[in-house]
């Protein structure tokens, strides 16, 4: 038998509508916080330039320069700002190392320079760590092909960035000072005062005319 309440709600009806209310809390509560994600995913490439040390030949053994780009295509550049770079690895999971990170590029341009780049092995691919954010999360890029072309060497046998030799050599042809000097030297020939050689005129011989006589 039901008794009611004041107000006129029966005991039935409160228990039922309290059993309805703890489970909508409680669900409301135990909801997963939402993953953050990256808004999109970039696509990288390296500049045609880019180069790997010859192996073995140089100092820098296993090294690369890279000038890392970020492709104006992909719809990840199209709202600007800039992708910062943390860490790059070889598709054998090698860390390349050497270059301070984070590394930022503008979202659809390419890096300000070339890094050098230097690992335990070659690779074949390298990707990238990147974010949006300096405090965003981060995630890898996906694999993109590893220079095949050999980088210069200077005069010491060092691997030098794409450009640096001819760079220093068009300096060191710049500063070298021409070996035509332009200051006349004075001149040999320097003219002696004239000195008259004609002998002077002889006194004259004419015998004086004869008188006559009275």
């Amino acid at each position: 038998m039901e008794s009611n309440e004041p107000g006129g709600l029966s005991r039935r009806t409160v228990a039922k509508g309290a059993a309805w209310a703890v489970p909508a809390a409680v669900a409301l509560g135990a909801a997963p916080k939402a993953a953050a994600s990256p808004p999109c995913v970039p696509t990288f490439t390296l500049n045609g330039a880019s180069c790997k040390c010859p192996g073995g030949s140089t100092p820098q053994t296993q090294s690369y320069y890279l000038l890392i780009c970020s492709d104006p295509a992909n719809t990840c550049t199209t709202a600007g700002g800039s992708i910062y770079i943390w860490a790059a690895e070889s598709n054998s999971g090698k860390a390349l190392t050497g270059p301070s990170f984070p590394i930022t590029i503008p979202a659809g341009s390419c890096d300000s320079q070339y890094r050098l780049f230097g690992s335990t092995s070659s690779a074949q691919y390298v990707h990238f760590q990147y974010s949006f954010t300096l405090d965003g999360p981060k995630a890898w890029s996906a694999l993109i092909p590893a220079p095949n072309q050999q980088c210069g060497r200077d005069g010491n046998g060092n691997c030098t960035a794409p450009g640096a030799s001819t760079a220093v050599a068009k300096k060191a042809t710049d500063s070298t000072p021409s070996s035509t000097s332009s200051t006349a030297a004075p001149s040999s020939t320097t003219s002696a005062p004239a000195t008259s050689t004609q002998a002077p005129a002889p006194a004259s011989t004419q015998a004086p005319a004869p008188t006559s006589a009275g």
